[in-house]
């Protein structure tokens, strides 16, 4: 029942931030908070020509989104939420912690930074597309946010990574302005019950356990692959940053290394597939986790950025992030195998699931955050699968009760 009626309330909320026209459209255009100083159309046409600077106008796909009502919508959610609040009876107390609570969230992270969005899709040669997205943030860029909390350039490598890498990513996330704001919010509260938060993290920091200390310590580049081509040769690494030593001191009360060395072995492990052999590695300010020894002593002979879909990829050498996704043939011939004893599935998966390249670069400016990514796709042809495979998943598990009930009658 409880779990009921927060859904309920939930549902509410975002029909009352987000209504529907009769057409059953989404509407954008919302009446100006009273507590936000409107937009003159200079400011406005000055945001959205820098932000289409940053993204291709001449492509298949172009889309301008200025954010300004719809931010001016969401500094309404406390009232929102209190409005719907009271239609379930909730004590006036309960109201007041609705409202502020609202209220804190919204300021930490600080979604009204967000000013306007931009994104494109342009063919750059025979199943290769350029995909590019810009957030608009102006000065904004600088405060503390939870858009911002990867806003750090650094030198990508992502290039050097195997040549059968399937997934893999890296971000440098900074999360300690962050926190230090949601502490000021909470310690400026009037409700005992957030203010409780500070005392309960002040007694975390006396048992040991310093919070900003740990987001500090971790504060750097966090990464990982997965390579293969089926599940006998997959391979991974996981590398999380340890700059003052906490992890690495932590980690070797129960992991102690080889004497004379810097890593201690897991392995191998029995009965998994494929047969792992973990090594985690200290030291150099990380720790890194590898699926084998073999993997963290060899240099790959071929390399992600030698394949030829790849070399087609204009990223930038820094960014705050990236993301990497390659499914190639050989790898979805190897799952469709695995749907052998179901021929007419193995069928339909031969028809429609195809190879997929992605590879995407995060960068910060001093304006906002553009996101560069090639891929085999387009966006309106990824928009386009999105809306005829998810009926067709929906349906999947009504086909399958059908034929078991068929059976049985049967």
């Amino acid at each position: 029942m409880m779990k009921t009626r927060c859904f309920v309330f939930m549902l509410l909320v975002g029909l009352a931030l987000f209504p529907i026209d009769k057409a059953g459209a989404m509407q954008t255009s919302y009446s100006a908070s009273p507590n936000t100083a409107p937009v003159s159309a200079a400011t406005k046409s000055r945001i959205r020509k820098i932000t289409m600077s940053h993204v291709d106008n001449d492509g298949e796909y172009l889309k301008y989104q200025d954010l300004t009502a719809l931010m001016a919508k969401i500094d309404k959610l406390p009232d929102f939420a209190c409005s719907i609040a009271i239609a379930f009876d909730v004590s006036d107390d309960g109201l007041a912690m609705i409202r502020e609570g609202s209220r804190i969230l919204m300021r930490v992270l600080n979604l009204r930074a967000l000013k306007a969005t931009a994104s494109s899709s342009k063919m750059i040669d025979e199943n290769c597309y350029c995909q590019k997205e810009y957030s608009y943030m102006g000065s904004d860029i600088k405060k503390p946010s939870i858009l911002t909390v990867c806003n750090e350039n650094i030198p990508l490598n992502w290039r050097n990574l195997p040549a059968d890498t399937v997934l893999a990513f890296c971000f440098q996330a900074n999360l300690i302005p962050v926190y230090r704001n949601a502490m000021a919010e909470f310690s400026a509260s009037s409700i005992p019950e957030f203010q409780n938060v500070v005392k309960i993290v002040d007694n975390l920091k006396n048992q040991g356990i310093d919070i900003e200390a740990i987001l500090e310590d971790t504060h750097g580049p966090v990464s990982g692959y997965l390579a293969g081509t089926s599940h006998t040769d997959m391979s991974f690494m996981l590398e999380i940053p340890d700059t003052n030593g906490l992890i690495s001191r932590k980690l070797q009360e129960s992991f102690p290394p080889i004497p004379g060395t810097n890593y201690v072995g897991f392995g191998p492990i029995d009965g998994s597939l494929p047969t792992l052999d973990p090594i985690l590695v200290y030291g150099n300010g990380k720790v890194t986790l590898y699926s084998s020894n073999e993997v963290r002593t060899t240099v790959p002979r071929k390399t992600l950025g030698s394949l030829a879909f790849f070399r087609k990829a204009a990223l930038p050498a820094r960014g705050n992030c990236y993301f990497i996704l390659k499914v190639d043939q050989q790898l979805i011939d190897y799952g469709i195998s695995l749907a052998h004893q179901n021929p007419k599935l193995e069928t339909l998966l031969k028809k429609y699931i195809h190879p997929i390249y992605f590879a995407g670069v995060s960068t910060t400016d001093d304006n906002g955050i553009q996101t560069i990514a090639y891929s085999n796709f387009s966006i309106p042809d990824f928009v386009t699968s999105a809306i005829l495979i998810t009926p067709c998943a929906a349906l999947i598990p009504v086909i399958g009760n059908a034929t078991r009930e068929g059976r049985c009658g049967y």
